[in-house]
C-alpha cells in the first residue's frame, strides 16, 4: 500500500488546535475515548461478519496505510431501513500514527463488505473504495482519491465486480450485465472527478444449450477519448 502523503498539513494543524471527538459509532465497543485509536482493532481483512447482509454484525477494524503509521478506522452506525431491512452509515476515519483524526468519510451504505484500498489513478497514493450497495453480483462504490494537499476527495461512484487501473492509465469498472455478458466502463480523472470516457460489452466464448459454440465478442458501446484505441478497449484474446 502506498503512503498517506505528508498528512494534510492544514487538517493536522486544525486537529492539533482542537482535537475532534471521535464519533461513538466509530469506536469499538468497550473502547474509551482516551484510549489509543488502534486499541483492539484488528485488520479488516480478518474481521468477521455473519455473511447474511446485516451491517450490525460488522466488526470495527483498521486498514493500515503504508509508510508513516497512518491508518483507516472502519465502523458503522446502524439504522432501520425500509421493510425492516438493516441500513446504515459507513464511517471511515483517517487517523495519524498518534491517533489524531485527520478526516472522516461517511457514506450511506447497504453493503456488508469492507472498503478496499488501492492506487487507482497512478499517483502512488492509495485511494479508497467504499462499498455502498451490492446487487446479485455487482457492487456500487464511492471512490475517494487521495491528494497530498487535500486528503481524500470524493470523485464519484462506479460499480462492478472488478475495479482496476489499466496499463493505459484509465480506471476500468467491469460488471456482469447478464449470465454471459460483461460491461466495462473506462474512466479518467478530471478535476478530481471521475469522467466516463468509454464503455464496452464483452461476451466470452461459450457453448449454448444446443451445443453450439459462440466465439468471444467485444463491442464498443461508446468512446469519447481519441487516445483510447480499439485494442485498448477490446484487446485480442491472446493478450
Amino acid at each position: 500500500m502506498k503512503r498517506y502523503a505528508a498528512i494534510l498539513v492544514s487538517l493536522a494543524l486544525a486537529a492539533a488546535c482542537s482535537p475532534p471527538s471521535p464519533d461513538q459509532g466509530s469506536l469499538e465497543e468497550g473502547q474509551a475515548e482516551g484510549d489509543p485509536a488502534s486499541a483492539g482493532l484488528q485488520a479488516c481483512s480478518g474481521a468477521p461478519s455473519d455473511g447474511q447482509g446485516n451491517m450490525d454484525t460488522l466488526t470495527p477494524c483498521r486498514i493500515d496505510l503504508a509508510g508513516d503509521g497512518a491508518f483507516l478506522r472502519v465502523s458503522y452506525a446502524v439504522a432501520a431501513g425500509p421493510q425492516g431491512e438493516t441500513a446504515g452509515e459507513r464511517i471511515v476515519d483517517v487517523l495519524s500514527r498518534d491517533g489524531a483524526v485527520l478526516q472522516t468519510l461517511r457514506e450511506q451504505a447497504e453493503s456488508i463488505f469492507y472498503p478496499e484500498v488501492k492506487d487507482l489513478d497512478g499517483d502512488e497514493l492509495e485511494d479508497v473504495l467504499i462499498p455502498l450497495m451490492t446487487g446479485n453480483v455487482n457492487t456500487t462504490y464511492a471512490l475517494y482519491l487521495q491528494r497530498s494537499d487535500e486528503g481524500f476527495v470524493r470523485a464519484g461512484e462506479l460499480g462492478g465486480v472488478s475495479i482496476e487501473r489499466t496499463p493505459s492509465g484509465y480506471i476500468a469498472a467491469s460488471g456482469r450485465s447478464s449470465a454471459v455478458e460483461w460491461e466495462t466502463s473506462y474512466y479518467r480523472v478530471t478535476g478530481n472527478q471521475l469522467e466516463e470516457v468509454a464503455r464496452v460489452s464483452t461476451t466470452p466464448e461459450y457453448e449454448d444449450e444446443t451445443g453450439g459454440l459462440h466465439e468471444e465478442t467485444c463491442t464498443i458501446l461508446s468512446s469519447r477519448d481519441d487516445a483510447l484505441q480499439p485494442e485498448d478497449l477490446c484487446p485480442s484474446p491472446s493478450k
